[in-house]
């Protein structure tokens, strides 16, 4: 074998060893990916259990301010202003975090935290007064998170219990 076969045959080799470096390469950034996608996930979904459990804790913080929540989801008409205030203030702390979190969704479509997520909404919005409240302060939320809500208790009878 002469001296040009010999360079041919290791510039084979060399592409050879270059093409399994360049697969593997790509197999480790495709791990790589799916973990951090996995940790990005995880995050936004303990980011969702501690904004609602913050929301549990206003609402349990005293037999007060539950006795407000109860009243005001069976009807907000039958709050005073002050009431209404604490109302908005406390329901709005809750349907925020639910909105924020929503957000955070690379495709709500198919994710399966979009499900929790709903819970927690017809949570809040599944009571007359929950309901009142999202026809009177809707407007402080993003047409896309608007839309999601509105689909969203069209085909959803139990919504409205």
């Amino acid at each position: 074998m002469n001296l040009i076969e010999t360079v041919e045959v290791l510039g084979n080799f060399g592409e050879f060893f270059g093409a399994i470096a360049v697969f593997a390469t790509l197999a480790y950034l495709t791990v790589q990916v799916r973990h951090s996608r996995r940790q990005i996930d995880n995050q936004i979904q303990q980011t969702s259990y501690d904004q609602f459990s913050n929301f549990l804790k206003i609402v349990g913080s005293s037999p007060q301010v539950s006795s407000l929540m109860v009243k005001g989801w069976r009807s907000m008409a039958d709050l005073s202003e002050e009431e209404e205030t604490q109302f908005f203030s406390i329901f709005t702390t809750g349907l925020n975090s639910v909105e924020h979190n929503y957000r955070q969704l690379s495709d709500p479509e198919n994710d399966p935290d979009t499900l929790m997520l709903w819970n927690i909404a017809i949570y809040l919005l599944g009571h007359p007064g929950g309901l009142e409240y999202w026809e009177a302060y809707r407007g402080v939320y993003t047409d896309e998170f608007i839309n999601w809500i509105d689909t969203n208790l069209k085909t959803h009878p139990t919504a409205t219990a």
